[in-house]
């Protein structure tokens, strides 16, 4: 969610017989007069379509639009009349709210510690894994992900710990949809591949 960018979804789904991440969609819902209704009502539309296991939703901007859609489907629980409505009672169940500067804890496959990451670090160097090991499929007619994914660096590094700042190069480029690419991968990773 963005209040000036507007809203970036992005659908992956992950072959568990290839080990490959695949994006299948993305959508931009630009920011405007009435954007919180729209985002919903497309948050609404990609559950309804491809029925996911999970939706991880940025808080910053969004835990408004996220305590709605939660509310909703809450209300719609039990009372559901068409299939749209019964899917819409699942995000419940299917819509995580995802803080970008909070910590996430995993487990050390190697030694079974519980370390801590911050919640950007985590997202960030989890797809440059993915990437790495070349698991990743994406359409190469999606210039937004592609030229957000080259420009994409570390812009500085905090006083106070020396973590990296992420973002892009150049800013008319944007990150929004690569974050939402990000945070795609990361929920697959944090419910199904990684020690928890």
């Amino acid at each position: 969610w963005n209040k000036n960018a507007g809203s970036e979804f992005c659908v992956t789904a992950y072959d568990p017989n290839n080990n490959r991440f695949i994006v299948c969609e993305t959508t931009n819902i630009p920011a405007g007069t009435f954007s919180a209704l729209e985002w919903k009502r497309e948050v609404r539309r990609l559950n309804h379509i491809w029925q996911p296991e999970y939706i991880y939703a940025d808080q910053g901007y969004g835990h408004t639009i996220i305590e709605e859609l939660k509310l909703m489907a809450y209300e719609l629980q039990g009372n559901a009349r068409t299939e749209e409505e019964q899917s819409a009672a699942k995000l419940v169940d299917r819509l995580k709210a995802f803080d970008f500067k909070a910590n996430v804890e995993l487990r050390n496959p190697m030694t079974n510690v519980l370390i801590k990451k911050s919640g950007k670090h985590y997202i960030v160097e989890n797809t440059v894994r993915l990437l790495e090991t070349e698991q990743i499929w994406f359409s190469m007619h999606d210039i937004a992900l592609k030229s957000q994914l080259e420009s994409y660096v570390v812009l500085s590094r905090s006083k106070a710990d020396g973590k990296p700042v992420y973002g892009p190069a150049t800013k008319t480029i944007g990150d929004h949809r690569l974050d939402a690419f990000m945070l795609s991968l990361a929920g697959i990773t944090l419910n199904v591949l990684e020690f928890k």
